[in-house]
């Protein structure tokens, strides 16, 4: 029998787990690799921050980049409004509620214990309850 250690956990996850399945949505932006090299080239040593680097006012982002994460946030919300529906209500289901929110909390309740309380609600129902 093989045990796996943590090492190979760990070197399994980080091949696997790449930032495009973590994070789908970073998909969409694509860094602009020049633009990089030249401000990790203005920077200099502030680039890569120590404890005593001073990175206050070293770089500035553009407005076309600020306008294009601000697009893709909006483009994200939207598809976020296309996926939410409205559940469709059901008329011949017995109404046990008060309200919307007491519906939601009987639906939770009947999920959880629903099993447990079956035979109380069918000795309920046929009337021979103790």
């Amino acid at each position: 029998m093989r045990t796996l250690s943590w090492g190979y956990y760990f070197q399994w996850a980080f091949s696997t787990l790449t930032p495009a399945v973590l994070f789908p949505s970073s998909i969409q932006i694509k860094p602009d690799m020049q633009r990089y090299a030249e401000q990790k080239e203005a920077a200099g040593d502030a680039f890569y921050a120590s404890a005593g680097t001073v990175v206050h006012g070293v770089h500035r982002d553009r407005k076309e980049a600020v306008e294009r994460m601000a697009a893709d946030i909006q483009e994200q919300q939207a598809k976020r409004e296309k996926y939410s529906r409205r559940r469709a209500f059901d008329e011949g289901a017995d109404v046990d509620y008060i309200n919307e929110r007491n519906m939601k909390f009987n639906q939770k309740l009947e999920r959880f214990y629903g099993g447990y309380t079956k035979d109380i609600k069918d000795n309920l129902e046929r009337g021979t309850a103790v």
